[in-house]
């Protein structure tokens, strides 16, 4: 259960640092924290690794500005 949810953590903190997003939902960020904690070190920033490697993919066939774009609409309620 913790690691699409650590892949899609690892996507957003991408987003937020590519996309210059100014807010990222703290409640979020716990549940990845636990969820680390739960699953251990080693899986846990492979998770995280696979996540961001999915913006980055994105971002190459899409574009960058699309991508954001794309976050921000799919994940009002994380990021901003």
């Amino acid at each position: 259960m913790c690691e699409p949810y650590l892949r899609m953590h690892g996507m957003l903190r991408r987003a937020q640092a590519q996309c210059a997003f100014t807010q990222f939902n703290p409640e979020i960020v716990d549940t990845a924290r636990q969820c680390y904690e739960r699953i251990g070190s080693e899986l846990g920033a492979e998770a995280i690794r696979a996540g961001a490697g999915e913006f980055d993919q994105l971002a190459s066939v899409r574009g960058q500005a699309a991508t954001c774009s794309l976050i921000e609409r799919q994940f009002p309620m994380v990021i901003r």
